[in-house]
């Protein structure tokens, strides 16, 4: 009896068979859906994203060379439409040699705007550009950009008394290149023979107005005071902070070190820097007509979690080896941040979040080891690029962790314009997309995203078969 019962426990129900098949094909055909949807959304003209370059095209204004490595390049778009952006081009007869190139796309034309190896504008034909850094691009379509040189008479350091002079900033307005500053030269407003050493974080707004962190060197520089955060215009610099200089907010407390930069239109700065003197050891500023605030700082609660959850450092994601956008600042002064917490609602999967900081209370907008759907086992790993449109809605790039992930989305960018309602991907990993004609399938996309005031939206991505391309994304419909 035993062994007929067990005979029997063992056969396949028929109508059993039947529903596990069609469960089955009802899955894979959903996964089909997920895998083979594209979630870039369209824009209020009902176009879908459009393809810049792809790698392998032709370069224009070089003589047989190809746009080689484009995942990850720098990127900024103005409300016009026009795109600059960083990349490498191949060298005629090596393939595997490249030079770095800036491109400014206006329309259909695509120009470049100086390249690795090439004269710089600083008449002297000895000095030429080497690499780029910090690429910006306002709304009358002036570019901004850092530039490292080389040639004859080109100091990366100080050698024999002589300061290094490798690095500098430069404005292209027209066909005209303007020189805003340059290591080895004096900084203005600080005690005689302090030059400028290097730059970071070099932003121009559409005023023209501009700021940048600087390293400095000469009598007088330590570790302790050697980094500055400098404004100005093309007519004049001045040093707004410096490290080892009482920070606002009353108290002790030093800046120890500069990381994030935002600026507006209005002039309006943001900051993220570190502190020494005090136990919070972080903190957020801003500077505008009536000087410099501190918003927050390090030991502050965190609203919207559970009590005893506190801020502990602010600006780019900690540890990530990746230069990547912690801050942005829009003209209505609204400020949007990425903050490493600690306390009660903080562990290592979640202990990095972004918040948004308008007229009200900090708000936060979204947090590691959650989900950003209901509905799909992925969630935030980190947020590294941030930006704010002109009505404050947040966009912002994330890795995904989870069981869902592999199948739907490795990571993407995301905009989120009601903070009641979950994100969209604007841009997924893992997507099939047609480019010149050829459906690929993204592997990654660049984290250094940019974003227009008007909501235009440029990222680069790297495909399965090692192509890699430029897209741009129309505005978005934020009643969808």
């Amino acid at each position: 009896m035993n062994n007929v019962s067990k005979r029997r426990s063992g056969r396949i129900n028929p109508v059993r068979y039947l529903i596990l098949a069609a469960a089955a094909i009802m899955f894979v055909y959903g996964l089909k859906l997920i895998l083979d949807t594209t979630i870039f959304l369209t824009g209020n003209d009902g176009a879908d994203f459009q393809t810049v370059l792809v790698m392998g095209d032709d370069a224009p204004e070089t003589s047989g060379q190809t746009f080689a490595e484009i995942y990850g390049p720098e990127l900024a778009v103005n409300n016009s439409g026009e795109l600059a952006f960083d990349v490498y081009v191949t060298r005629p007869g090596d393939s595997q040699v490249r030079d770095a190139a800036i491109y400014r796309k206006s329309g259909d034309a695509v120009t470049l705007v100086a390249k690795q190896r090439t004269q710089t504008p600083l008449g002297d034909p000895r000095i030429l550009f080497d690499s780029f850094h910090d690429l910006g691009l306002n709304a009358k379509g002036d570019m901004s950009f850092g530039a490292i040189l080389t040639g004859e008479g080109i100091r990366s350091r100080a050698e024999d008394g002589k300061p290094a002079n490798h690095n500098a900033l430069f404005v292209k307005s027209g066909e005209s290149f303007l020189q805003i500053a340059r290591a080895g030269e004096p900084v203005p407003g600080l005690e005689e023979g302090v030059l400028f050493r290097s730059f970071d974080n070099f932003i121009m707004n559409d005023k023209g107005n501009i700021v940048v962190i600087a390293f400095l060197y000469g009598p007088g520089v330590t570790t302790q005071n050697d980094m500055a955060i400098v404004t100005g215009t093309a007519d004049g610099l001045s040093v707004l902070a410096r490290t080892g200089s009482l920070a606002p907010g009353g108290g002790e407390g030093r800046f120890s070190r500069f990381f994030d930069l935002a600026l507006n239109n209005n002039g309006m700065i943001a900051f993220t820097a570190g502190l020494v003197g005090v136990t919070p050891g972080a903190g957020l500023f801003t500077h505008a007509e009536d000087g410099t605030a501190l918003v927050l700082k390090d030991g502050d609660e965190v609203p919207g979690l559970s009590d005893k959850t506190f801020f502990k450092a602010f600006g780019r994601a900690p540890n990530s080896g990746v230069k990547h956008r912690g801050l942005a600042l829009n003209d209505k002064g609204d400020l949007l941040f990425v903050a490493l917490l600690t306390g009660k609602a903080s562990s290592f999967d979640n202990r990095t979040a972004l918040f948004k900081m308008a007229d009200g209370p900090v708000e936060i907008v979204a947090q590691a080891g959650k989900a950003f759907d209901p509905n799909i086992k992925s969630y935030f790993a980190d947020f590294r690029s941030v930006m704010l449109d002109a009505d404050g809605t947040p966009y912002f790039f994330s890795k995904l962790l989870g069981p869902d992930t592999t199948a739907f989305a490795t990571g993407g960018i995301f905009w989120r314009p009601d903070l009641d309602m979950m994100p969209y991907l604007l841009a997924r990993e893992q997507a099939y997309v047609t480019t010149g004609g050829t459906e690929r399938r993204i592997y990654d996309i660049g984290s250094n995203f940019a974003l227009s005031a008007d909501k235009r939206l440029s990222f680069s991505a790297r495909f399965y078969d090692q192509k890699g391309g430029v897209f741009t994304v129309p505005p978005q419909d934020e009643t969808r």
